[in-house]
């Protein structure tokens, strides 16, 4: 009964170079961040935000900091990296939710 399920399979998912398809996660604190959204709804100056991914993974404690002028957000520094990330996550300042990020880098 080879393909009845995963355990007994004599089958293997592969790409088209042949390695396996899967590969690992990595989960960890947040290195480098990409600004996606900039829209701000906070006055003009520096800020300092904690971005979450409001998923149920358990990711918490990312902190960045931000310039403002004019509602547009620039100049984003990672202030403290946080836990449970992974590359691709989607980060939302709490209190300013047209600041978005794109985790780049975990470390």
């Amino acid at each position: 009964e080879n393909g009845r399920t995963a355990a007994t399979s004599a089958y293997t998912t592969t790409a088209s170079s042949g390695a396996p398809i899967g590969g690992s996660v990595t989960f960890g604190a947040v290195a480098s961040v990409t600004l996606v959204g900039t829209t701000s709804t906070k006055a003009d100056g520096a800020q300092t935000g904690v971005a979450t991914t409001g998923s149920t993974f358990g990711s918490s404690g990312a902190t960045v900091t931000y310039s403002v002028s004019s509602n547009v957000a620039s100049g984003t520094t990672v202030a403290a990296g946080g836990s449970g990330y992974a590359v691709g996550d989607t980060l939302t300042v709490v209190g300013d939710t047209g600041v978005t990020y794109t985790v780049a880098s975990i470390s």
